[in-house]
């Protein structure tokens, strides 16, 4: 039990009857003392910390002897908090593992501009998608699965791009209208049709038509000397040291005598029966020539010709016209 003992010089307190004390404050009561409690000056008596000479709250009870704990509980904001089991509490031990704590905020990210160590995973974002989640390497390889190399790229299915411009030659993809256009402007391999003025390079090979064809068919120089085509001709000057003007098919002329030539062939023909052609132009004191094949010296590879001239309208002589031209037909 504990006393108090307050100064009356002052006039704190007044004795009201014999145990009740008024407690006052400038000479208005603030507190009545009985031994039934505490009185306020509202006229309420409220047993609270001092119920009486024998109703102290012990210590080693621990709030036990209070006429309503539960109310007690609820005036002092507790709940029920005070009758929990000891296991229910955070305990030092526990709560940097299990709860946030100051302590334990370091091993935290900011949520802003975070750093993250270590091997942070996240949840996988479906593929295709498109927005400011978090993409997982797993994300990433479905997605880059789906796109090609760019060092010796394999498409698959039906891939597109832009087509160029015609007449490109460059290293771009070449789409197949690209390729379609530029395949317009040519001609086929096989029987190819030409349109405005075609030319062919020197030594272009092609297909030989038949003998007799009479169309626009491209000549082969093998076509040109089939039958009923020119297999030979040659322009020269007969006289004194024979030589060639021009020619087809001609590589030399051997010159035999007095108005007497062997024009030899640089490509053999199919046949020695052949039609000749032959004009001459004799010296300024004759008036004309006569030019003649020597039938039995004709071969698939030269031909040998005479040429004649008429002296004063009775005779003939053979010559050496000045120009001379034969041809042989085939």
């Amino acid at each position: 039990n504990y006393a108090i003992s307050i100064d009356n010089s002052a006039g704190y307190y007044t004795s009201i009857s014999s145990g009740v004390y008024s407690i006052v404050n400038a000479a208005v009561e603030v507190i009545r003392l009985s031994g039934s409690g505490i009185k306020y000056p509202d006229g309420l008596t409220q047993e609270v910390a001092y119920p009486g000479p024998t109703g102290f709250l012990l210590k080693a009870d621990n709030l036990s002897g209070l006429a309503n704990t539960g109310t007690a509980r609820t005036n002092l904001g507790l709940g029920t908090m005070a009758v929990e089991t000891a296991s229910n509490y955070l305990t030092t031990a526990t709560a940097s593992a299990t709860y946030f704590t100051i302590a334990s905020a370091a091993n935290k990210a900011d949520l802003a501009s975070p750093a993250l160590t270590g091997t942070p995973t996240a949840p996988t974002a479906a593929a295709a998608t498109n927005t400011t989640q978090i993409a997982t390497t797993a994300f990433v390889t479905t997605a880059d699965n789906l796109k090609a190399d760019l060092a010796s790229p394999t498409f698959t299915g039906t891939p597109a791009a832009p087509t160029a411009t015609a007449g490109t030659n460059t290293t771009q993809l070449a789409t197949t209208a690209f390729v379609t256009t530029a395949d317009n402007l040519k001609a086929n391999l096989a029987s190819p049709t030409f349109t405005g003025t075609p030319t062919l390079p020197t030594g272009t090979i092609a297909t030989t038509q038949t003998a007799g064809d009479n169309t626009t068919a491209v000549a082969t120089t093998a076509f040109v000397r089939t039958d009923n085509n020119v297999k030979v001709w040659v322009n020269f000057n007969g006289t004194g040291t024979i030589a060639i003007r021009n020619s087809f098919n001609v590589t030399s002329l051997t010159d035999n005598g007095v108005g007497t030539y062997t024009v030899n062939y640089t490509n053999a023909i199919s046949s020695n029966a052949v039609g000749c052609c032959m004009v001459s132009d004799d010296a300024a004191s004759y008036r004309g020539s006569n030019l003649q094949g020597t039938g039995a010296n004709n071969a698939t590879t030269s031909y040998r010709i005479s040429c004649w001239a008429i002296l004063g309208g009775t005779s003939f002589a053979q010559v050496d016209p000045i120009n001379v031209m034969f041809a042989a037909i085939r």
